[in-house]
């Protein structure tokens, strides 16, 4: 199935997870965010492609964040 962004992907996973797989995408996420934050984005997309074999690439910070942001939505309700 194609995704028109990475956030309605994760909007799309928040749906259909259970509590506690949301809750750990999350906090995996927040790591992730944490630890790229001084990192370029050539950088992050060869790190999610070699370290995590992620077929995503992400075509700005901007986009990483938009993720963030489904995941917190989610957990707040």
């Amino acid at each position: 199935r194609g995704f028109a962004s990475a956030a309605e992907a994760a909007y799309t996973f928040v749906v259909e997870a259970d509590l506690d797989d949301v809750e750990d995408l999350a906090a995996d996420w927040t790591l992730l965010v944490e630890a790229t934050q001084d990192l370029d984005l050539a950088s992050i997309q060869h790190l999610l492609r070699e370290r995590f074999g992620s077929g995503w690439s992400p075509v700005s910070k901007v986009e990483i964040a938009a993720i963030a942001q489904e995941l917190e939505n989610a957990l707040r309700e």
